[in-house]
C-alpha cells in the first residue's frame, strides 16, 4: 500500500460482511459474534472466507474461559484486581486475552473494533500499571478507527500527565483513566512531561490534530463561500453552489494551500525530548486562546477548558441560548473526520477559524518532526506499510525498525481511514527531504 491509496471509512453501523448492506435488523454470526448478515443465504455463501477467523475467535474465547476457571480456584494472598500481569498467576489469564483481542483486530467491522476496544480497556483496569502488555500503544488507534477522537484525546492526557509513580496505579479505590472533555486545541507539550508516553501515542496525538485542522478548514473554506442575500433565483444559485462547495471541499486535496505546515516542515526546527526525560509544559497565553478561538476559550480560564463544554447545572443539558444547526452546517456533518468538532457544531458553526487552524498548522508540524526526531523510519513505513504488515514485531528497539513496524502496525488503519491524512504526511516527507 503506498501513499495516498485509499482505505474506506469504518462504518459507524453493522453491515453485511457479504454484500455491504446496512439495515438494522442484520442477523449476526453466533459463533463470534463479529460480523452479520442480511440473509443466512449470504451467511453460507461468506463461509469460505469467514469460517479461519470465525474458529480462532471460538478457540480464544474457550482458552480465556478456562484461564478464567483456574484463577477462580485459586486461593489469593490479597486481592489481584488492578495487579494482574505483575502476579505470575494471572500472566496466562491476561496472554488468552490479549491473543482473543488480536484476532478480534482482523475483522473490519465496527462491531469487532468496539469489542476489541472495550476487551483492552478492562484489561488496562486488571493491570493499571500497564508494564506487561503495554495497552496503552495500542488502544488510541481503536478509538480514533471508532471516531471516538475526544475519549482518545483524554486517554492519551492522562497516561501523558500521570506521573509514573502514582498511587493510582496500585490503589484501586483511586481514580484511573477518569479524564474528561479535555481541550484538545491546547499546547500539546504536556507529553514531555511523563515518562509513559510512547510513540504510538504521540503519533496518534498528532492524528487527532490533523482531523481537527482538516475539519475547521473544511467549515471555513465551505461557509466563506455561501451567501443567501439577492433575489430568490440568486439564493437558489448560492445553495447549489454552496452543495457543490461541500463536495468539492471534502474530497479535494486539503493539503495544498498550507504554508505554515511547508514553512515549519522545511525549517525543522522542532528538538524532541529524550524520552526518559521531562520538560516542563508551557501552557499559551489563555487570553490569546480566547482570541486565536474566537472566544471558545474564556480569557480567565487558565486551564483550558472551553466555554462550549459549559451544561446548565440544573437539568445537565447544554445552555438554551445555543441556537440549532443550521441546514448547510447539517449537510456537512457526513464529511466531518472528528468528533470534536461534530459534538461542538451548534457552538462554533458562525465562528471564525483562521488563528485556530493556523495554530494547528504549527502544531501538526512540530508533532511530525518530534515524531521523525523519535524514530526516523516511521513515516516513511506508515507510507508504504507493506513490509510492517508481515513482519511480527513487538515494540521494543527504541528508535529502530521494529518499534516502527509495530507503531504502524497498531496505527495505520486509523491513519488511512481519515481522508486527508496521509496525503499531509506524503506532503511533510518531501519538504523534509
Amino acid at each position: 500500500m503506498k501513499a495516498g491509496s485509499k482505505f474506506k471509512r469504518l462504518p459507524r453501523q453493522a453491515f453485511c460482511h457479504f454484500c455491504g448492506e446496512q439495515r438494522p435488523d442484520l442477523l449476526i454470526c453466533q459463533r463470534c459474534e463479529m460480523v452479520h448478515y442480511c440473509s443466512r443465504e449470504h451467511q453460507i455463501a461468506d463461509h469460505p472466507c469467514h469460517s479461519t477467523n470465525c474458529r480462532l475467535v471460538a478457540k480464544c474465547i474457550k482458552e480465556v474461559s478456562e484461564e478464567a476457571e483456574r484463577l477462580r480456584n485459586l486461593v489469593w494472598d490479597m486481592d489481584p484486581y488492578g495487579k494482574f500481569f505483575t502476579i505470575p498467576e494471572t500472566r496466562n489469564y491476561m496472554r488468552a486475552q490479549m491473543s482473543l483481542g488480536r484476532v478480534m483486530g482482523s475483522f473490519n467491522t465496527p462491531y469487532a473494533v468496539n469489542a476489541q476496544l472495550e476487551l483492552l480497556l478492562k484489561l488496562c483496569r486488571l493491570a493499571r500499571e500497564d508494564n506487561g502488555l503495554v495497552l496503552r500503544t495500542v488502544i488510541p488507534g481503536l478509538m480514533l478507527r471508532l471516531g471516538k477522537d475526544q475519549e482518545c484525546y483524554d486517554f492519551l492526557k492522562w497516561w501523558g500527565t500521570t506521573p509514573i509513580h502514582s498511587p493510582c496505579f496500585t490503589n484501586i479505590y483511586l481514580p484511573y483513566l477518569d479524564l474528561k472533555d479535555s481541550y484538545a486545541y491546547e499546547d500539546y507539550r504536556w507529553i514531555f512531561s511523563g515518562s509513559s508516553f510512547e510513540l504510538s501515542m504521540v503519533v496518534a496525538l498528532l492524528l487527532i490534530k490533523i482531523r481537527l485542522f482538516l475539519d475547521l478548514q473544511l467549515l471555513q473554506r465551505t461557509f466563506s463561500r455561501s451567501g443567501t442575500n439577492g433575489s430568490p433565483s440568486q439564493a437558489k444559485d448560492n445553495q447549489q453552489a454552496l452543495d457543490s462547495s461541500i463536495v468539492e471541499t471534502a474530497t479535494q486535496d486539503t493539503c495544498q494551500q498550507m504554508p505554515a505546515i511547508q514553512k515549519a516542515a522545511e525549517n525543522g526546527s522542532v528538538d524532541a525530548q529524550p524520552r526518559n526525560e521531562s520538560a516542563s509544559p508551557q501552557p499559551r497565553d489563555p487570553q490569546m486562546n480566547a482570541q486565536k478561538h474566537g472566544s471558545m476559550v474564556s480569557g480567565n480560564d487558565t486551564t483550558g477548558t472551553t466555554k462550549i463544554f459549559e451544561r446548565d447545572k440544573t437539568n445537565g443539558t447544554k445552555s438554551q441560548f445555543l441556537k440549532p444547526l443550521s441546514a448547510d452546517v447539517a449537510r456537512i456533518i457526513p464529511c466531518l473526520r472528528s468528533n470534536i468538532v461534530i459534538n461542538h457544531l451548534q457552538q462554533i458553526q458562525n465562528f471564525d477559524h483562521t488563528l485556530q487552524i493556523a495554530q494547528l498548522e504549527i502544531d501538526i508540524s512540530e508533532l511530525y518532526t518530534i515524531i521523525n526526531q523519535i524514530n526516523a523510519r516511521f513515516w516513511g513505513d506508515l507510507l508504504d506499510p507493506s513490509k510492517a504488515q508481515i513482519a511480527n514485531t513487538y515494540c521494543m528497539d527504541p528508535s529502530g525498525m521494529a518499534e516502527s513496524f509495530s507503531v504502524v502496525n497498531v496505527s495505520q488503519k486509523s491513519w488511512y481511514e481519515t481522508p486527508g491524512a496521509i496525503e499531509l504526511v506524503g506532503m511533510l516527507s518531501k519538504s523534509t527531504g
